[in-house]
């Protein structure tokens, strides 16, 4: 970054502290003998232009409208080019605090802490690597913060991805819509509806929370402990008018007892006849009836849309507990 040497001008005097009037200031590269540009102003300065003689030949006040890109080494004379002084490694930055751009404006400032240790580093790259801002010092691990004023937004920013931060909310947006927002209400997806803030672990989801998620163990133990499973189930098939067994659990036969009826018989009596039976063919589009049933068995006669007897239908039945 370019800035005045000593804003507005840098006035150089002589070994008594006189103005050093047409005095000489030779700029080299740092510690050589190179000739290195100076300019007259941070525009000029900026985009390289318009340096000035070398050396810059003082006023009659001993001044000069000196600005350096970088370190340099200075060679400061009488206008019989004596030798005064020479200074190495000299900035226009030097330790000023503030920074201005090429239109005299504020662009940076700098703040100090009193026996600071830690510091930021800024370290440019190479073709297809990224320039880093990394904090270091004597720490063993500093951290590295990064606050607006006030009320004020963080922005981090790529050309898809920006990200904003303000006191409040943590905003991550992808293609001009936000996809996750956090706030101290919680965690919210897509920018509206409900937001999140916790995760369950709950069997019986006792909370009935409007803003918690639940654990997949909790959502299986839920679904199983409350889910109407059936108790006794048989899959049935025909051929040649004769109903033989799938596949079932608490069935231990299948029965033809007329036509478009089956019996279903169970491997152990029910307590009672407070339950439910539930009946579904392969295909097609049939009405099913319970004729009764029994402690031991039920019976399925299979009909069609006018109520008359249908033959040779693979079915599905089930038994659900009427407790």
């Amino acid at each position: 970054m370019a800035n005045f040497l000593n804003v507005p001008k840098t006035q150089f005097f002589d070994g008594n502290g006189n103005p050093l009037t047409g005095g000489k200031v030779y700029v080299y590269e740092p510690g050589t003998t190179n000739n290195k540009n100076s300019y007259s102003s941070i525009s000029d300065a900026a985009s390289a232009i318009n340096p000035n003689t070398n050396p810059v030949i003082l006023d009659s006040r001993g001044e000069a409208a000196l600005v350096l890109n970088g370190l340099a080494k200075l060679v400061v004379t009488d206008s019989s080019d004596t030798t005064i002084y020479t200074v190495d490694n000299v900035s226009s930055e030097g330790s000023s605090s503030d920074r201005i751009d090429s239109n005299g404006n504020e662009q940076l400032l700098f703040s100090e802490v009193s026996s600071a240790v830690n510091y930021i580093e800024l370290t440019n790259a190479v073709t297809t690597s990224a320039p880093s801002i990394t904090s270091a010092g004597d720490d063993t691990n500093p951290g590295l913060t990064i606050k607006a004023n006030a009320a004020g937004q963080v922005t981090l920013a790529s050309q898809d991805v920006p990200v904003t931060a303000d006191a409040d909310t943590i905003d991550l947006q992808t293609g001009g819509s936000s996809r996750a927002d956090l706030n101290d209400s919680g965690l919210r997806l897509g920018g509206a509806n409900a937001r999140v803030t916790t995760v369950l672990d709950e069997d019986d989801m006792s909370s009935d929370s409007a803003t918690a998620l639940a654990t997949q163990q909790s959502i299986k133990a839920y679904a199983l402990g409350t889910a109407v499973i059936p108790s006794i189930w048989a899959a049935v098939s025909y051929s040649g008018g004769t109903p033989s067994l799938d596949e079932s659990l608490g069935v231990s036969s299948v029965s033809d007892i007329g036509t478009g009826e089956a019996g279903i018989n169970y491997t152990s009596s029910l307590t009672d006849n407070d339950y439910g039976i539930a009946c579904a063919a392969d295909s097609g589009t049939r009405e099913h009836a319970t004729t009764e049933l029994y402690t031991g068995s039920h019976s399925i006669v299979m009909q069609n849309g006018s109520g008359g007897s249908e033959t040779d239908r693979d079915f599905y039945t089930a038994v659900f507990d009427g407790d």
